[in-house]
């Protein structure tokens, strides 16, 4: 059972691309419910998807209403990004299977949204930035489209050479780490993240894929200062808790992990970090398997159609067996 569980972990942690694509699909049906009568007033919100399990992502514009919508969805883990102008950044983890669908094979997803301008911010770009040439931009639109194809080799190639002709652009190589990270090249993807951080410290985005890379390659000493630095810098981020929680986990260092864990699953239960796995691997440590049970449960509540789902049942079963074998 705690071979399965740090097993699992990892698979979730890497985000393993060799998940078999299912010949069904889906659509998912967002909508960022406000109180608000004009919560739009500033602009139209971006919607942007990716996907955890492997080089997908797509992007649209939510109509006045909020409501928006993605088509011929494959099974897996997402994540949504809400950008409305002028207001903070919304996220949430988004599971597309079975599970969750209609008969008509329909996803929906409620997000509240509160209009909370952002006061003192700037939008300042930097010389660097300006100074990306639009051949450049061409070839990282061209990656983006061929990203939303779920074609990962003609995107690594458009963002590779949208590097070749601006070295300083930032997004361009995180998203050549992103793919690299994904396809389980771990070392490719390090090489990739540090070079975005060298082009722009501030990327706080490729600070903590590089922390996730790190962590996947087993550097774990260099995974724990890099996860660590990204905690300080966004601490509500629960894939930053998350990692920080591994890195003290493979340390040895439970306690530690087990806060940072804890702290990822209040931040946002269902993160496609699954925190709840490396949490019931502490407590199976610690013989304590009522715990184990707890998490195991909202794992398998939140995350139904997983790729660590079968085999996370078979441990929770395990799990009761233990609780019924301690009972006098």
């Amino acid at each position: 059972m705690r071979a399965f569980l740090i097993a699992a972990v990892l698979v979730a942690s890497a985000a393993a691309a060799d998940a078999k694509e299912q010949r069904k699909t889906y659509d998912l049906v967002g909508h960022l419910a406000s109180k608000d009568f004009r919560p739009f007033a500033d602009g139209l919100p971006t919607v942007s998807l990716h996907s955890m399990s492997s080089p997908f992502a797509s992007r649209t514009i939510a109509d006045i209403r909020g409501r928006f919508k993605f088509k011929k969805l494959q099974p897996g883990t997402y994540v949504l990004l809400v950008f409305v102008p002028r207001s903070r950044q919304l996220r949430k983890t988004v599971e597309i299977g079975p599970s969750f669908a209609d008969d008509k094979g329909r996803v929906a997803t409620t997000i509240p949204y509160e209009r909370r301008l952002i006061p003192g911010r700037t939008y300042a770009v930097s010389a660097t930035q300006l100074a990306i040439p639009d051949s450049a931009r061409l070839e990282f639109q061209k990656g983006q489209e061929y990203l939303e194809r779920r074609d990962a080799a003609r995107a690594r190639a458009a963002f590779q050479k949208a590097v070749e002709l601006a070295p300083q652009f930032a997004g361009a190589w995180n998203s050549l780490g992103t793919i690299a990270l994904q396809t389980q090249q771990y070392g490719e993807a390090e090489n990739a993240f540090r070079e975005a951080l060298k082009q722009n410290p501030a990327y706080y985005g490729a600070l903590v894929n590089l922390g996730g890379a790190l962590l996947a390659d087993g550097k774990l000493e260099e995974a724990l200062t890099i996860n660590q630095r990204a905690v300080r810098v966004r601490p509500e981020d629960p894939l930053a808790q998350t990692q920080l929680g591994h890195s003290y986990f493979f340390l040895g260092r439970l306690d530690e992990a087990e806060k940072h864990l804890k702290e990822a699953e209040a931040l946002e239960p269902e993160h496609f970090s699954f925190p709840q796995l490396m949490l019931a691997e502490i407590y199976v440590r610690r013989q304590n398997f009522s715990a184990v049970v707890r998490e195991l449960e909202q794992f398998l509540k939140l995350h139904p159609d997983s790729k660590p789902a079968t085999d996370v049942r078979k441990a929770l079963d395990a799990a009761r067996q233990m609780i019924a074998q301690q009972q006098p």
